[in-house]
């Protein structure tokens, strides 16, 4: 009675406290920042997800980006996804894993080699240190031609690009003509921090 029964491996947060004197936010340190259900169902029918389309979520968390694919083209779309915290992966599986073809792997998203073979990807990246537009470049190259990628980004490559990485991403979004729709403040439920939504199609190939 009164115990706290943790999710993951309570010995770095917990020694991380001893050492500085202050708790750790596991949350923030992860930067895991969930997909509200409203806006996973946003960013999965811009994506336009059919039946039959390989998908990729680079950074899956819990699974409401999976969920909502799952809700719109039911258990014929096939979702191969990443994620480097553990207990919230295995959340996702057990959310949709195993009323999907696919895969769900514990693995940090930019050490994974980029193979184009993908219909669609939809994501809701970390985003410190410009790590939303690393990641939404990266799996940029995993969308084949005519693809389709979707995510939730920090605007500050929109409005007022000031890093080298921030110019990159805004260079590769008006070269193919993507859009970009904010998202309302207060979406989040643990973080006013200001979001769009970048859609981008790869061009070639129709799907």
């Amino acid at each position: 009675a009164g115990a706290h029964v943790f999710e993951r491996d309570p010995r770095e947060a917990l020694g991380l406290a001893v050492e500085t004197g202050k708790a750790t936010n596991m949350r923030a340190a992860l930067q895991a920042y969930y997909t509200p259900p409203a806006l996973a169902r946003r960013v999965v029918e811009l994506s336009g997800v059919k039946s039959g389309d390989r998908v990729l979520e680079p950074s899956v968390g819990e699974g409401a980006l999976a969920a909502a694919v799952l809700e719109r083209v039911g258990p014929d779309a096939t979702i191969v996804a990443y994620d480097v915290d553990a207990v919230a992966l295995r959340k996702a599986a057990d959310r949709v894993g195993r009323r999907v073809h696919g895969s769900f792997a514990c693995l940090d998203f930019l050490e994974v080699t980029p193979e184009a073979t993908y219909d669609v990807v939809v994501m809701n990246p970390p985003f410190t240190a410009d790590a939303d537009v690393r990641h939404v470049m990266h799996a940029w190259q995993f969308v084949k031609p005519g693809g389709t990628l979707v995510a939730v980004t920090w605007p500050a490559w929109h409005r007022s690009p000031s890093t080298a990485a921030q110019r990159a991403f805004a260079a590769l979004v008006a070269s193919v003509g993507g859009v970009v729709e904010n998202v309302p403040a207060g979406t989040f439920e643990h973080t006013d921090v200001p979001t769009v939504i970048v859609k981008m199609r790869k061009p070639g190939a129709e799907q």
